[in-house]
């Protein structure tokens, strides 16, 4: 366990009800768990700043409702010698109460952009979680000034970005008076999302996976990547901070230019990603590499036949190449980022993904101490690269639509990692961007450099 953790004592404040259920876990869970021990913290942070005035009272019935909504939210891991799940105690336990009483606290005499700030969020970022001896999320309430924020810091092994989004709609009707529906915990299997009728032809469409996965290895074989760091060559996983601010032109300008560029159906991500390369290739301080990788999330529950999962982790990552001379021509540009994006997406609804999804599977079976010291070993050794990840939450409108007693003007999540972890979300026609660094890597200024380049790149995209 992370020595940053102050071990609380093995007492009977622990022993939960016989009542409890158990979640089994993903190969994705996994990984989280993973990270985990590597990062100081792998808690995915929420930021929501509301318009309207809450008490702190209010906030946390509301919260402790998510609780009864979605049993993984009370859940503690329970971590024994071949067994790796997570348990589930009733929604009345009493020691439910103790542990959510623990992970909710109020902050008075700080506001957002205010004195301070910046350094609370930061060391909450940072905060690790204690995950066999309490609940894998931490909520702050900042109550004073304008607009109120909550910080929600959930461990990235309870769920995804798509399933968080999905709980903050339930807690934003909870506010404005709607009772609270308990959805069941979903089957954390993605084995349904691989599987594709006829079920006899799944052999061959595992041999066309593994022939798609090894094409894929020997082309991004001689990849160089452009990067935009001084240097990449600490061999630990740090802290992380986090860099927020609004796009400068509208949705609707954005959207609007990528039709009329061409994009797909995914116009905004692409020219989002188009941005970023831009932004890549002019913060460049070496352009000696051949190729610019950007990594974006890929939702697999659309992939589920009957019962689509809704709380949990079903995102697979997928890669865009783009030549690193590309963004010097705007259109050639999108042309490669339409491309490459829906080679990707081909590849997902075709099964193309079974091997890789197996052969991740199988590393499961290494055992959380073997794989963390695995990851420790690649990253003293270079073989960890630094990496480029974009992840467009969508629209958050709804978060509005449920009355005007509690509203917000902001919502953004992100995750420490390996690298630059960009996030979008939009709210009516703002767009509001998040950017995670690794600070031993990267200072503030020069992400807000990069920032700054990416909305430029945006703006120059308008121009064509």
């Amino acid at each position: 366990m992370n020595s940053r953790i102050k071990q609380k004592k093995a007492s009977g404040m622990y022993n939960m009800s016989t009542r409890s259920q158990y979640i089994k876990l993903n190969h994705i869970d996994f990984l989280w768990l993973v990270m985990s021990r590597l990062f100081p913290s792998f808690g995915q942070l929420i930021t929501l700043r509301f318009t309207t005035k809450h008490a702190p009272e209010e906030i946390k019935r509301a919260v402790r409702s998510l609780l009864s909504a979605y049993p993984r939210m009370r859940s503690v891991l329970e971590n024994k010698i071949m067994r790796l799940r997570l348990k589930v105690p009733a929604d009345n336990d009493p020691i439910l109460e103790k542990l959510f009483d623990e992970s909710f606290i109020v902050k008075h005499d700080m506001v957002y952009n205010g004195r301070g700030y910046f350094e609370y969020r930061k060391m909450l970022f940072n905060e690790p979680f204690d995950l066999e001896h309490g609940l894998a999320f931490k909520i702050h309430y900042l109550p004073d000034g304008d607009t109120p924020v909550l910080f929600l810091s959930i461990h990235h092994v309870l769920t995804d970005a798509r399933g968080w989004l999905h709980m903050l709609n339930t807690f934003m009707s909870f506010l404005n008076g709607a009772p609270v529906k308990p959805i069941p915990a979903d089957n954390p299997s993605l084995i349904p999302s691989a599987l594709l009728k006829p079920w006899y032809d799944m052999p061959a469409r595992l041999l066309v996976s593994f022939k798609t996965y090894k094409r894929n290895m020997n082309i991004r074989r001689n990849d160089i990547p452009i990067i935009h760091a001084r240097c990449t060559d600490f061999n630990t996983f740090g802290d992380a901070d986090l860099f927020q601010a609004e796009i400068t032109h509208p949705f609707s300008a954005i959207h609007a230019k990528s039709h009329e560029l061409g994009c797909s159906i995914f116009a905004f991500t692409e020219l989002c990603i188009a941005a970023i390369s831009m932004a890549i290739r002019k913060m460049a301080h070496s352009h000696d590499g051949n190729v610019i990788q950007i990594y974006f999330i890929i939702d697999m529950r659309p992939l589920f036949h009957t019962g689509k999962p809704v709380f949990g982790n079903y995102l697979l990552l997928g890669m865009i190449r783009i030549p690193g001379e590309a963004p010097e021509n705007p259109h050639r540009l999108i042309t490669i980022v339409r491309s490459e994006l829906m080679e990707n997406l081909r590849q997902v609804k075709k099964r193309e993904t079974m091997f890789p999804m197996m052969l991740n599977k199988l590393s499961t079976f290494m055992g959380l101490k073997n794989y963390t010291k695995a990851a420790r070993y690649a990253k003293r050794s270079g073989k960890v690269p630094l990496t480029y990840i974009f992840s467009n939450i969508g629209h958050a409108d709804r978060l509005n639509s449920h009355g005007a007693k509690a509203q917000i003007c902001e919502v953004i999540g992100t995750v420490p990692q390996n690298g630059i972890f960009i996030s979008s979300s939009i709210l009516g026609d703002r767009i509001n961007t998040g950017i995670s660094y690794p600070v031993d890597i990267f200072t503030r200024d020069e992400i807000e450099k990069f920032f700054h380049a990416f909305d430029g790149a945006l703006d120059d995209l308008l121009k064509v």
